[in-house]
């Protein structure tokens, strides 16, 4: 779905295969859904499209109180709904390479 819009896109399905990792078959259904395409970048601070140590430095300075605009929806990177402390520590562990997820 490369270039799609953000919002709820229509998909449609019109046969698959289903498989195991030992390649032997299982059974699965197709139900109606739809997927919504959004473009948001966890992690993204200061939404320049790319989790660097700008956003670190970004993510610091809005949370000492800096008058400095970010995405706060990038910046929850804990996905608890709120921007704070533990969003930054996340970061800083995903920066430096440790096996964290942002969300």
């Amino acid at each position: 779905m490369d270039n799609a819009p953000d919002g709820l896109a229509e998909v449609t399905v019109t046969g698959f295969k289903a498989a195991a990792l030992d390649e032997s078959a299982v059974n699965a259904n197709i139900v109606a859904g739809g997927v919504t395409v959004t473009s948001r970048i966890p992690g993204d601070v200061n939404d320049d499209g790319e989790v660097d140590i700008f956003d670190c430095v970004r993510l610091k300075k809005y949370l000492a109180g800096f008058n400095v605009t970010i995405n706060a929806s990038n910046a929850d990177v804990n996905g608890d709904g709120e921007v704070d402390i533990f969003d930054c520590v996340r970061l800083k562990k995903y920066l430096a390479g440790m096996s964290v997820e942002l969300k």
